[in-house]
């Protein structure tokens, strides 16, 4: 018991019951296999602003804006598809698409439900958004290969003005997918 305990512990976020980025490491080649021939992309997101949040408001309030933001992207996700809490603000999808026009697409959906989404907190009520890169996974190709191409284009969506999709493909082409409605953040 003690060891599932600490299984559990260590897999699992506490706060939003997510899965971490073990579980993600240890699962990602036999998902691969599974769902790439299907497509598989990997959507990369970080909560714009947080620090704000968190400075403006204290850490409970950031806390309970990531718990319901890790719920949001629950509710916006196939079970196959799964959320992970990648660290601090930034999480990850596994997303199956066909292509990229239908990968953008969710991903797009993703970004406008958490943005017209209010988030309701003690006397709060908090509007968030996210940057997100979208990557696809490639047959044989490593975590660590698709993580860092997710996060130039993560950083360049970033520096390019928040609440937005970026994709990259494998040679490192930049391409905006999915323009932004309008910053609310």
């Amino acid at each position: 018991y003690k060891a599932h305990l600490l299984q559990r512990r260590t897999s699992y976020d506490a706060l939003t019951g997510l899965p971490l980025r073990r579980i993600l490491d240890e699962s990602f080649d036999n998902t691969v296999v599974k769902f790439n021939q299907s497509g598989l992309y990997l959507f990369l997101l970080d909560i714009d602003h947080f620090k704000k949040v968190n400075d403006n408001y204290g850490h409970l309030i950031g806390d309970d804006v990531l718990r319901d933001f890790s719920r949001q992207l629950e509710a916006a996700t196939r079970k196959s598809e799964p959320v992970y809490r990648y660290g601090g603000e930034e999480f990850i999808i596994l997303l199956h698409a066909p292509d990229i026009e239908v990968a953008s697409r969710v991903a797009d959906r993703i970004r406008r439900s958490v943005a017209e989404t209010e988030i309701y907190t003690a006397e709060h009520v908090l509007k968030i958004t996210f940057t997100g890169a979208l990557t696809r996974v490639y047959e044989n190709e490593i975590l660590h290969e698709v993580l860092e191409r997710a996060d130039g284009a993560l950083y360049h969506g970033k520096q390019t003005g928040r609440n937005r999709c970026i994709y990259v493909d494998r040679r490192l082409n930049v391409l905006q997918r999915i323009e932004p409605a309008a910053d609310i953040s």
